[in-house]
């Protein structure tokens, strides 16, 4: 079981808001909004230097691509190959 599942189940009773760094660093407001709403916090307006680094996929950034893949495949580590 991986960390998030673990925490989905070990949490089940509470409510989770999942949200990844790039929501927060696409849409730094958006992402904050969407807690704000659930937790019933006054609006603001957030300002961050936080970016991503890099613009290119995960496939063009690591040249043995392919063959981290298959060697990750079926492991917790492989859903971390994933951008979204």
């Amino acid at each position: 079981m991986n960390y998030e599942n673990y925490i989905r189940q070990e949490y089940s009773d509470h409510k989770i808001i999942e949200i990844t760094y790039e929501q927060l660093t696409k849409n730094p407001n958006e992402t904050i909004d969407k807690i704000r709403k659930e937790f019933d916090i006054d609006s603001f307006k957030i300002e961050t230097p936080l970016a991503k680094q890099n613009t290119e996929s995960i496939e063009d950034l690591v040249i043995n691509f392919e063959e981290l893949e298959k060697k990750l495949t079926g492991t917790q580590f492989h859903p971390n190959l994933s951008e979204s």
